[in-house]
């Protein structure tokens, strides 16, 4: 936070925001306010010196204008494809934000390679050798940010909304099931899709209001199911604050 503040006082840094996990983490990103005179003209100059050229902790960081409450849910996407997603305001207060759903997707990814994928132990020896190369393989692919071979399984996120988890997860796996019931968010989230270019690994779907009231059997094409119920989306504790 102190390096940050550095970097940017001389375009007039008057407050830097360190977005935190509840364990007293990072996410991962920063909001920092200008206070200068004319701070367009500051943020603009900012952006030009700053953006991949300024490192903390050895790794280039992204420094551009904001974009709200899409600055929390889609943090590490361009900010030229960030500021273009669609949220309404439930989304903007329910969906999940990309550093967790990123936690969420591999805990998913490794359970779900370990109870359907995985041979299972034949109790003949060698069990504890495979088993310590996938955490091996897990480690690695973690520090890697994610990136790497899809799981050849199929997930359904029950709750789509604008896409956090869904985007999340087909970095994973090979097929996204996104499911969305309320017409125009499934609307923003075909949209988001089609902005990350991820729209061959999903199919997304949006059911009637009045089919949620009846009997729905098992997707036998689903290897995995995935349901998040969203939270108060009406402005949660935050809206008072304005982030």
């Amino acid at each position: 936070q102190a390096e940050l503040a550095a970097a940017f006082g001389p375009y007039g840094c008057t407050r830097v925001t360190v977005s935190r996990t509840r364990n007293g983490g990072t996410h991962g990103w920063a909001r920092l306010t200008l206070g200068c005179t004319d701070p367009s003209e500051a943020l603009a100059t900012a952006v030009r010196e700053l953006d991949g050229k300024l490192r903390l902790g050895g790794a280039p960081l992204s420094v551009s204008p904001s974009s709200g409450r899409l600055d929390t849910i889609f943090p590490y996407l361009p900010y030229v494809v960030r500021c273009a997603l669609r949220v309404d305001s439930t989304a903007a207060f329910s969906a999940t934000d990309q550093a967790t759903a990123d936690q969420m997707s591999r805990l998913l990814a490794a359970l779900s390679e370990r109870l359907l994928l995985l041979p299972r132990p034949t109790g003949t020896g060698g069990g504890e050798e495979k088993e310590n190369k996938v955490e091996k393989e897990e480690e690695e692919e973690g520090r890697g940010g994610g990136a790497g071979r899809l799981l050849p399984l199929t997930v359904t996120d029950g709750t789509a909304c604008c896409g956090g988890n869904s985007l999340s997860l087909a970095a994973r796996f090979q097929r996204v099931n996104a499911v969305e019931l309320d017409a125009d968010r499934a609307e923003d989230l075909r949209h988001n899709v089609a902005l990350v270019r991820a729209w061959a690994t999903f199919s997304c779907s949006q059911r009637r209001q009045q089919q949620q009231r009846q009997p729905r059997q098992p997707d036998p094409s689903s290897s995995a199911r995935f349901p998040d119920p969203p939270e108060d989306g009406t402005g949660g504790r935050d809206a008072s604050a304005g982030s």
